[in-house]
């Protein structure tokens, strides 16, 4: 856990009896998947009701024999444990070295990424294929239980607290966890209790893994400020937001780098030179509030900065996506779909950046369409638009005008079976040629393909597989 205050206030679920099992030697290896989850129970109750260490030390300090048992922090009380020496230490805050303690000793063998910090479980199911989304699967005993207390895109540590599923039943689930009001607690919570991000089942307990990673809203711009497209995707299943930097072969992506946590949150997100200072930002919509945020790139790259809000309401549309559109101004400008109306509705760019002018009407019935991608795509130098019919799976591309505000007749540049792709995203991926390319995901295989554009400009080359399922 990395926010004590936090843990003392936020904490309210209901404080219940453990149930007293003590002494519950540890499973054996290679035991089966149902006695391993058992011993993991069996161990944190044992913890729970062991008065002579299920404490902090002097109360307050965040000293504790569990931080003794797998970290090398400070000696500060009696023999073996460690952690504050002083009252209210919150940097030695041990939640998650309880809750590594307790798997150790039930018998789970690999549990060599957890650290001390909470946020480690989560990444432990991620990367394991174990981890499971609050909302899409029943806990069961033994499973890491993780916590948000506050749900911010720009917490840099949103894990908050860990602790172990006892039971679930009823609708609730029931833990017992270390660092909860300065000692071991037990505790029930409903499943729909916000503050519950997911659970991380142990390697061994013979859990099926959750549904593939699937990264989604895939957005292409240069944030790494090297001149090389990246691509910045959300991962689904953990919330987090990822940055695939361009490298200078093209075609390819470097080493993927964490640049926001709790991006479930958001939606349609959309990349553009928005604040004009030269730098790719990018804009989301908040689900629950319906907010436009501006997250400004940075000058430095490789994140975004502190984000600003644009205005309400904006969970009425979708499809957005940017380019300049009207022409001559040099301002990346907004296109959208108004959901219930099916217009599509465009916001020009301001000089002084950060916002929009006055929305324009400029198409009706476009609710039949959708995954709308902008780029210069017919070689003219004017933006043009992708878009994919429903009802057919044509990719359709209405090409940009010299007037600007409104697109030409429409040409064919995909027959068909284009609903099965998603997430489209434009932009010069394969270096060298500066013609814009297509990057998609193929949902039924989840793999990421990438169709490169051609000199002749309309439409694209053969498409090439430059990320296995995963997508």
């Amino acid at each position: 856990m990395n926010k004590i205050a936090a843990l003392r206030t936020a904490l309210v679920a209901a404080t219940v009896a453990a149930s007293g099992v003590i002494g519950v030697l540890a499973a054996p290896p290679g035991a089966s998947a149902a006695t391993l989850r058992e011993s993991i129970v069996s161990i944190a109750q044992r913890e729970l009701n062991d008065n002579s260490r299920n404490y902090e030390y002097r109360g307050s300090d965040n000293c504790t024999y569990y931080s003794g048992q797998v970290t090398n922090w400070p000696a500060c009380g009696p023999t073996g444990w460690r952690g504050g020496t002083t009252a209210n230490d919150d940097v030695y805050a041990w939640c998650a070295n309880f809750s590594k303690y307790v798997w150790r000793e039930a018998g789970v063998t690999d549990y060599s990424s957890l650290t001390t910090w909470a946020q480690s479980f989560e990444d432990y199911g991620a990367d394991n294929g174990t981890w499971h989304a609050a909302g899409s699967y029943t806990p069961q005993p033994g499973d890491a239980i993780v916590f948000d207390w506050d749900s911010s895109p720009n917490d840099a540590h949103p894990i908050d607290h860990v602790g172990i599923v006892v039971s679930s039943s009823g609708g609730n689930v029931s833990t017992i966890e270390g660092n909860s009001g300065n000692k071991v607690s037990a505790h029930t919570y409903s499943l729909s209790n916000s503050d519950i991000v997911g659970y991380s089942s142990p390697i061994g307990t013979g859990t099926a893994p959750s549904t593939a990673v699937h990264m989604t809203e895939l957005v292409q711009g240069e944030f790494t400020n090297d001149t090389y497209a990246d691509l910045i995707a959300l991962d689904s299943i953990t919330g987090r937001l990822w940055l695939y930097p361009g490298t200078s072969t093209g075609g390819s992506f470097g080493a993927r780098i964490n640049i926001g946590f709790n991006w479930n949150a958001m939606q349609s997100l959309v990349t553009g030179e928005f604040t004009r200072d030269g730098i790719d930002d990018l804009m989301a919509v908040e689900k629950a509030t319906g907010k436009l945020w501006l997250y400004p790139g940075l000058a430095t790259g490789g994140g975004l900065g502190a984000r600003i809000e644009l205005g309400t309401g904006w969970n009425a549309v979708t499809e957005l996506t940017s380019g300049d559109f009207n022409r001559g101004d040099d301002y990346d400008d907004l296109l959208l779909l108004e959901t219930a109306t099916g217009k599509l509705w465009l916001y020009p760019g301001l000089p002084a950046g950060g916002g929009f002018g006055a929305r324009v009407n400029i198409g009706t019935n476009w609710g039949t369409m959708q995954s709308y991608v902008a780029g210069e795509f017919n070689r003219d130098s004017y933006e043009d638009l992708l878009v994919v019919e429903k009802a057919t799976g044509t990719l359709w591309l209405y090409p940009g005008t010299s007037t600007g505000g409104s697109f030409g007749a429409r040409v064919v540049v995909g027959s068909s079976g284009w609903t099965a792709m998603s997430d489209l995203t434009a932009g010069d991926f394969n270096r060298g040629d500066a013609y814009d390319d297509l990057l998609v995901v193929e949902d039924p295989t989840t793999k990421l393909w990438l169709y490169p554009g051609v000199t002749a400009g309309g439409y694209f080359g053969a498409r090439i597989e430059i990320g296995s399922s995963g997508w």
